[in-house]
Parts: C-alpha cells; sequence; structure tokens
C-alpha cells in the first residue's frame, strides 16, 4: 500500500487525533479507574497510543507501513513516552501477545476493511478475543459501509501545501477499492488504490458475537450519539470479551 507511504509526511495533519476520541476510549475501556494493557493496531503515527500512555496505560502500537512505524519511534525517542510499538501485520496478533495478557483492543480509522474478506476479519477477531482478559474491550472504528459505498466520495481535506482525495468505486469482486489522490503545492501527486472490503454493520456484529464478544454500545461518533445506519458516516462499537 503505497498511500501511507507517501501519505506518511502529513499525517499528523490529514488525520489529528482528536481529544474527545481519547476521552471515548478511556472512559469505555478504563472504568472504576482502572488502567491495564492496551493494543493500538494500526497504529500510524502514534497518537492515540502516547495518549492513553499518557493516561496511564501500558500501551502497544501495531504498526504495518515501515514509514508511518518510523515516525512514531522517532516521537517516542523523543518525548520518552512509556508507550512502544511494533512493525508488524496486524493478522499476526497471536505471535506478540500472550493468552489473556490484553484489557483493551484499538482499531480505529477503518483499518479492519483493510483485511481480504470476512474469513480474514473473523480470525482477526478470534485473535483479538484470545488475547483480551475477561471482561476486556475491543473498540472498532469503521466507515458505515451501509451508507457510503460504491461511488461515495469523501470531502476534500487541504493543508498546509497538499490537498487529498478519496473516493470509493466498486470492484467485480464486491469489493471496494479506495481511491486516492494526494497533491503538494511544492511537488508531485501520488494516486493510489487500496482494495477493501466492505464490512456492514451487521456483518460485523455476526462476527464479534462469533468471536466471543458481546456488543456494549454502537455509536456514531466519539461524542457518544447514538448510531443510525441509514444516516451516520461511520460506526464505533464496543465489544466485550465474554
Amino acid at each position: 500500500m503505497e498511500l501511507y507511504s507517501h501519505l506518511a509526511r502529513v499525517y499528523d495533519e490529514v488525520f489529528p487525533i482528536a481529544p474527545a476520541a481519547i476521552a471515548f476510549i478511556d472512559r469505555v475501556a478504563g472504568a472504576n479507574g482502572k488502567k491495564g494493557c492496551a493494543v493500538d493496531l494500526g497504529s500510524a503515527t502514534g497518537g492515540h497510543a502516547f495518549a492513553l500512555a499518557e493516561r496511564g496505560w501500558e500501551v502497544t502500537g501495531i504498526e504495518f507501513s515501515a514509514e508511518l512505524f518510523a515516525i512514531s519511534r522517532n516521537k517516542q525517542t523523543k518525548n520518552g513516552s512509556t508507550a512502544r510499538f511494533l512493525q508488524a501485520d496486524m493478522r499476526d496478533l497471536g505471535r506478540h501477545f500472550g493468552v489473556e495478557s490484553t484489557d483493551l483492543v484499538l482499531c480505529l480509522g477503518n483499518t479492519l476493511p483493510h483485511l481480504s474478506g470476512l474469513p480474514e476479519i473473523r480470525n482477526f477477531l478470534a485473535a483479538a478475543r484470545q488475547i483480551l482478559r475477561h471482561g476486556g474491550r475491543i473498540i472498532l472504528q469503521l466507515i458505515n459501509f451501509d451508507r457510503a459505498g460504491a461511488g461515495f466520495v469523501f470531502p476534500v481535506i487541504t493543508g498546509t501545501n497538499f490537498r487529498f482525495e478519496r473516493s470509493y468505486e466498486g470492484l467485480p469482486d464486491g469489493g471496494i477499492a479506495f481511491d486516492t489522490r494526494l497533491s503538494f503545492d511544492d511537488g508531485p501527486a501520488f494516486a493510489d488504490r487500496t482494495a477493501l472490503f466492505p464490512l456492514t454493520p451487521a456483518l460485523l456484529e455476526s462476527a464479534l458475537t462469533d468471536a466471543g464478544f458481546s456488543i456494549e454500545s454502537r455509536c456514531a461518533g466519539w461524542d457518544g450519539g447514538d448510531f443510525d445506519p441509514a444516516s451516520s458516516a461511520y460506526l464505533i462499537i464496543v465489544g466485550v470479551a465474554a
């Protein structure tokens, strides 16, 4: 996925960490002041991991992109955070964490649909359940594919010297192509296409239940508002390891 190597230099400006997201995660997963071990899958430049570490969590960020991983490691060296980072594949979760060793698994920013299909997603959720202690949480954030499918165009993101365009196109196999174009005022433009699996809320809930999770909440945003399949752009779902 060349997208993330090109995006790395402006990632923090394109996707700044929302304080409301950190407050939501800490409130939902750290009930009664209990902070434990957290795993942030697709940790990118480390924003969520650093913020949660500051709140007392023992955080490990897992990032596949070498460029994004390098940025998170450089930040960690400079700021001395207790967060640690691994360059690894989220599908290898069980290799890095023991059974019932973790209290919180995060998979945010529409990372989950990057897996190849429902079997791979089910395998991932089963691995997440295995490393979570009883009562631990998994928090997933993804696009609501009941609303945003083929033909969907995202709002353009512009920054100090860049323009980032995103859209979806249907694929013959039923998947979704995530088409992006990143252009810089002082340099070339980069176009990329990434295949996604259009994981609908119903499919996700079924896969979570089958993996051994109960559904605690479904939200449309970090403010905790109710999720509406017909109108919500995003789904944030919290599962509890049964």
